[in-house]
């Protein structure tokens, strides 16, 4: 019974974010840490330590595009520019883009819904891990 009651809860738990349709992993910013922002309904934006490179997928055929944008963090403040990705290219669009950082650094990510040049929506800033 007991077992049961967990694997329904698990099941719940599982549909329950399914339905919200946004997964976020933000992994502590250790050294060789990856991370990402996976939005079920349009896209996806990852951090990949090895080789410092964000990846960006468009993944609905809606009209709209997919940005990925990274941060350096030092201090604990976001610093710098903004390293953007984009995948324009419509449905199943996706763009990887190197960004040569120095061993060590903290990043930050955000994934954006753009309609034309306009920025419609974003999530908020994620903790992207340490190149």
């Amino acid at each position: 019974m007991r077992g049961s009651v967990r694997r329904t809860t698990v099941l719940l738990s599982s549909l329950a974010l399914v339905a919200g349709g946004t997964a976020v992993t933000a992994a502590p910013a250790w050294a060789g840490q990856d991370s990402s922002i996976a939005d079920l309904r349009r896209g996806l934006v990852q951090w990949k330590h090895d080789g410092d490179k964000i990846r960006v997928k468009d993944t609905l055929k809606d009209g709209y595009w997919v940005e990925g944008h990274a941060r350096r963090v030092v201090n604990g403040q976001m610093t710098g520019r903004t390293f953007i990705v984009q995948a324009r290219g419509g449905h199943n669009s996706e763009k990887t883009s190197t960004w040569d950082l120095r061993e060590g650094t903290r990043v930050n990510i955000r994934m954006c819904y753009m309609k034309g040049n306009v920025e419609v929506w974003c999530t908020g800033w994620r903790t992207g891990g340490v190149a």
